[in-house]
């Protein structure tokens, strides 16, 4: 089995930019099904601030500019929005100091169906490998991005009761929980899709019409 890689990064150095970045795994549970959070990292190693471009992805509901290629025990898992129409979205520019690290969550089961992932695990407290190849352009100037390629590797584990609590506990939390923390344990639980359809379906009833909204959008792209 591939050893464990849960975070890796590289240095670019250009002229005057000298940088760090890469990628590593939230530490947490790695459950078949569960969420999945990463961190991009870029650490500026040159008294020059660095101007990261950032972008939406306003069809896709999550962060442009990042691909993510994910294989599972060696079968590569889908997007969950694969096919859908690249239409842009909103975009920004930080300027990243010396000595202060920028560092930009990402869910990706926004980016993977790893719902697909508990039944190709032959049963419940089995595990699994996943591999991910992570890429990211970063521009070096006006004209020119270089793209970087990390790859992670982790092991997954199929434990159905684990999973249903979560689930239940993430829907608690945004249903009886204070409002500042509600907006995680959302996002997490649409990322489950049909992991979570129970609770998803109770969502898009919910008398807050944002919720309903997102929760009917997440019921739309189920596998």
């Amino acid at each position: 089995m591939t050893s464990a890689i849960h975070e890796k990064y590289v240095e670019l150095i250009s002229g005057e930019i000298n940088i760090r970045t890469g990628f590593r795994i939230t530490p947490g549970e790695l459950l078949a099904g569960g969420p999945i959070e990463l961190e991009f990292l870029l650490e500026n190693l040159a008294e020059k601030p660095f101007d990261l471009d950032l972008a939406g992805d306003r069809m896709r509901q999550r962060p442009g500019q990042l691909i993510f290629d994910a294989r599972f025990e060696g079968e590569l898992i889908d997007d969950p929005m694969k096919g859908t129409t690249w239409l842009g979205g909103p975009s920004t520019v930080v300027k990243v100091q010396y000595g202060k690290p920028w560092r930009q969550p990402i869910l990706l089961n926004q980016f993977v169906r790893l719902e697909q992932i508990p039944k190709k695990i032959s049963s419940n407290l089995a595990k699994g490998q996943m591999s991910l190849v992570c890429e990211r352009l970063i521009p070096l100037s006006p004209e020119h991005q270089k793209p970087i390629t990390i790859q992670l590797s982790f092991t997954l584990y199929r434990n159905d009761q684990a999973l249903d609590l979560l689930t239940t506990n993430l829907y608690n939390e945004i249903i009886n929980g204070p409002v500042t923390g509600r907006e995680h344990a959302l996002s997490l639980l649409l990322s489950l899709r049909s992991m979570a359809s129970q609770q998803i379906k109770l969502l898009a009833n919910h008398p807050e019409i944002t919720i309903s909204n997102r929760a009917k959008n997440s019921l739309a792209i189920f596998d």
